[in-house]
């Protein structure tokens, strides 16, 4: 009854740590499928900022053209003086503009690449230490079994010592009483051929004299 009770309980014990690390190995697939789409979403920002600003850039390009157009149109030399100086801050603008789009974009294309990173991790970790788990559930649950069965194999040696010391013990009453019994019996039939002899010469006395 006592194995039996420590076999049941190493059983839960363990099917408890192998449903543990099927959850978590779960979790660990959907935290893979997380990362996968957090990359994905990082491409394809990523692809859409540059394609946005490939447009600023046509943009800006037409507004320099229409600058110069109209700085032509008014008859003025645009190589010196303030036209000059509005196509430069113009041009200035708008690389300013550029790396500042750039730099969003690489921001959060790296944002992205990070959340997804810190997804693995977790997912990683959580399966890691549910295998940690479930192995060292699963050895403690062969331990106790085996301590169990050790411990029923003992407690059935001692039952059979016990049981084979009693009868060795009995038999040996046994063998004791049959010994005095036997004793008891020869002393008796020794006496008894004790006073048939001294019968006989009691009467054979008589009879001599």
């Amino acid at each position: 009854m006592q194995l039996l009770a420590v076999e049941t309980n190493a059983a839960l014990a363990e099917q408890q740590a192998q449903a543990n690390y099927a959850i978590a190995r779960a979790q660990a697939l959907a935290s893979e499928r997380n990362a996968d789409l957090l990359e994905q979403r990082a491409l394809a920002g990523d692809a859409n900022n540059r394609d946005q600003i490939r447009r600023n850039r046509q943009d800006y390009v037409r507004i320099q053209g229409e600058q110069r157009a109209a700085i032509a149109a008014s008859g003025v030399v645009e190589s010196s003086g303030s036209p000059l100086d509005v196509i430069a801050e113009t041009a200035a603008q708008i690389q300013t503009d550029q790396q500042d789009l750039l730099y969003a974009n690489q921001l959060a294309r790296d944002d992205l690449f990070r959340e997804a990173d810190l997804e693995r991790l977790g997912g990683s970790l959580a399966l890691a230490g549910a295998t940690l788990n479930r192995d060292s559930e699963v050895a403690g649950a062969g331990l106790a079994m085996a301590a169990g069965r050790l411990q029923a194999r003992q407690n059935r040696s001692q039952a059979n010592f016990t049981r084979l010391t009693g009868q060795a013990n009995a038999s040996a009453s046994r063998m004791g009483a049959l010994t005095s019994l036997f004793a008891g019996t020869s002393r008796g039939i020794t006496n008894a051929y004790r006073q048939d002899d001294i019968g006989a010469l009691t009467q054979s006395g008589r009879s001599i004299f």
